[in-house]
């Protein structure tokens, strides 16, 4: 073969590989990082270790090592804004940084791998589609979310809210109690917060009540209003197949003889009295 038509078979050779790699690149979104709860990136965090430790590099899958890659880019980068210090740092975290060093994943890895260098002299594997280290695009890292815990979301939102109603109302929030369930039919667990206001002059005397509805999306929790206002006063206790239970009391000192049982029900955003 003449150098000719070696030049000509090494360019097409090169052009397939690169258009390969170009097309298979495209169908990611380079400048998006993959979207992860808390607990399925400690998961894959634990599972790299064991692989790591039981496995052969070249016996690890190429969806495993994108895994293991993607753990060490988000480790490698994620740090607090305020005091620089790493985030994912001592337990799961340190011991997979320790089976990488002790396993050489680095090293083992690239000769496991075709490889280029990406930005900050990282790797990149066409094979893979994905970099490890340098300053690799953002699709190659886990964008780490706390997950999402309905009841101490709902009660979060209210411990904020809490102040802005003493600040407007000038009272003290007192007794605030959660009760949780489903209150809308759609399966997730809702949550409503009730609660007494008292004077901020002191004593015991309730000069008002209330009570927070928080829906579950699915993702947070949402503030969709309150009860409105009832010619009595009651003490909401559980949910039950989406209705409300409470219990009706005096509303007067001692605030403690029960009259009647009350419920509920949630419909087209509002509160209806059932009786």
């Amino acid at each position: 073969m003449n150098l000719y038509c070696r030049s000509i078979l090494l360019a097409a050779i090169l052009f397939s590989v690169f258009t390969g790699v170009a097309q298979k690149r495209s169908a990611v979104n380079h400048d998006r990082p993959q979207k992860i709860v808390r607990s399925e990136f400690d998961k894959l965090v634990d599972t790299s270790i064991v692989l790591l430790k039981n496995k052969k590099l070249s016996d690890i899958s190429d969806t495993e090592h994108i895994n293991i890659m993607m753990c060490l880019n988000t480790m490698f980068l994620a740090h607090d804004h305020f005091s620089g210090k790493p985030i994912y740092k001592g337990g799961r975290y340190d011991r997979l940084v320790d089976v990488i060093r002790e396993k050489d994943y680095t090293g083992g890895i690239t000769r496991v791998y075709q490889y280029s260098y990406n930005r900050g002299m990282g790797y990149y594997f066409p094979k893979l589609d994905i970099e490890l280290y340098g300053t690799p695009h953002l699709y190659a890292c886990f964008s780490v979310e706390e997950d999402f815990i309905p009841r101490q979301n709902a009660v979060e939102l209210f411990n904020k809210y809490k102040q802005v109603i003493e600040w407007k109302k000038e009272v003290i929030v007192d007794n605030p109690t959660p009760i949780f369930g489903d209150i809308n039919g759609d399966g997730k667990e809702d949550c409503i917060i009730s609660y007494v206001m008292t004077s901020k002059a002191g004593g015991n005397a309730i000069v008002g009540h209330d009570a927070i509805i928080y829906v579950n999306t699915g993702t947070s929790m949402k503030m969709t209003g309150s009860f409105p206002s009832f010619n009595f006063c009651y003490t909401l206790h559980h949910i039950k197949n989406q209705v409300i239970y409470a219990t009706e009391y005096e509303c007067q000192p001692p605030y403690n003889t029960v009259s009647q049982e009350r419920k509920f029900s949630y419909a087209e955003g509002e509160i209806k009295l059932i009786n």
